[in-house]
């Protein structure tokens, strides 16, 4: 054999196992981002909905490193994301469930399961469970509070 086509062997085996290290992966969470160091008070990279699809480079550590289909790279939680594909149905225009509905369905959980626990555990305050669901904090604050805290991983 030449050492041409050792070459070519050598070159194409290294192409298609890089290949095969290029795992895709799907955010299974309703919204994340993709951080610029393995923390989550780190710096967003760029923004990521349920569902997004994402390039697995590698992981360590429980968190994995991976770029979006923008072309993004940066970290992610590995419980925030999944090998498993993600598909929605549209029926004819309808959207039969939300994306956060999917979300919870996909965990075990749905309104069903919701009514059924409130209906349990009538002493809960659920309107407050509500109210800080929906509360939103700027990165740049919780970066402050780490700091101002002295916080640490």
């Amino acid at each position: 054999m030449s050492k041409l086509m050792v070459a070519r062997y050598l070159a194409a085996f290294v192409f298609l196992s890089s290949a095969a290290q290029a795992e895709d992966i799907y955010v299974q969470v309703k919204s994340s981002a993709l951080r610029s160091e393995p923390k989550y008070w780190s710096s967003q990279v760029a923004p990521l909905r349920y569902g997004d699809k994402l390039k697995k480079i590698k992981e360590d550590d429980g968190w994995c490193q991976a770029q979006s289909a923008a072309g993004a790279k940066g970290f992610i939680h590995s419980s925030a994301i999944t090998s498993r594909r993600i598909v929605f149905v549209n029926t004819g225009g309808t959207q039969v469930a939300s994306s956060s509905d999917v979300v919870l369905a996909g965990k075990g959980f749905n309104k069903e399961v919701e009514r059924e626990y409130a209906a349990q555990n009538g002493n809960l305050n659920f309107r407050s469970v509500d109210a800080v669901e929906s509360l939103k904090v700027a990165d740049a604050a919780v970066s402050e509070f780490i700091k101002v805290g002295k916080l640490s991983k």
